[in-house]
């Protein structure tokens, strides 16, 4: 294949071929790699994709689905944040009782 069948109308390199995934395909294995507790990454290793392309059709492919009473699995957040707000007013009063000291002392 010459360089010459490479290039686009518009003169742009094209060498590099769109992996085409059907809705069936991306929705079969979202649905059992997110059910697994994968990730968006996973999805998008899976199936050839980038992680932004793959967010964005699960966006998009989740509100279609959604029109037909079917939803499509969420991410879970693996990353929740435990308030620690006995140690936050510790420190806090640590610092008002330093304060008055330095205001004692001044």
């Amino acid at each position: 294949m010459s360089d010459a069948n490479n290039v686009s109308q518009e003169g742009t390199n094209v060498s590099q071929e769109r992996h085409v995934v059907s809705d069936m395909e991306f929705a079969t294995t979202w649905t059992n790699t997110i059910s697994n507790d994968g990730t968006v990454e996973q999805v998008a290793e899976l199936l050839g994709l980038s992680r932004d392309y793959t967010q964005q059709r699960s966006v998009q492919l989740r509100k279609e689905l959604r029109e037909h009473g079917v939803e499509l699995p969420k991410v879970q957040n693996r990353r929740k944040k435990v308030k620690d707000t006995a140690s936050v007013a510790s420190a806090v009063a640590d610092l008002l009782k330093q304060v008055d000291e330095l205001d004692a002392a001044h």
